[in-house]
């Protein structure tokens, strides 16, 4: 269990790390930072998008019949069991595609500091008020 921890933690570090590398790369607009950020959040949203896939299936094929044996009323139990179901598939799939629209938003920002177009698409603006 402990084992598991520290590899979770590193994850974490791991994640904290590319988060003020690409903050760092936005601010100061040093692509190497950027192009640190945005492989790393691609590499995130397609890795918990395919984890969506997998649990959603596992979701979606549970029997509620199965889960709603033993001292509960079975017809309210499987009701809710499957009104669950619809609300927690929603509520992944509308974090898949705001995380895809992100990913998406970092990769273009990347593409325009690659090729040196920045001036009036930069996220921070440097003119003077």
């Amino acid at each position: 269990m402990l084992t598991m921890l520290n590899k979770f933690c590193y994850c974490i570090d791991l994640k904290i790390i590319a988060c003020v590398l690409g903050f760092i790369g936005i601010i100061q607009e040093k692509i190497l930072f950027v192009i640190i950020f945005a492989h790393y959040y691609l590499i995130a949203a397609v890795l918990d998008f395919l984890v969506t896939i997998f649990a959603s299936v596992l979701l979606v094929f549970t029997s509620p019949i199965d889960f709603c044996r033993g001292g509960r009323d079975v017809d309210t139990c499987i009701t809710v069991f499957i009104n669950l179901r619809i609300l927690s598939l929603l509520l992944i799939a509308f974090v898949d595609i705001v995380q895809v629209h992100f990913s998406l938003a970092i990769w273009s920002y990347y593409k325009r500091l690659q090729s040196g177009d920045n001036g009036r698409y930069s996220l921070i603006s440097n003119d003077e008020v």
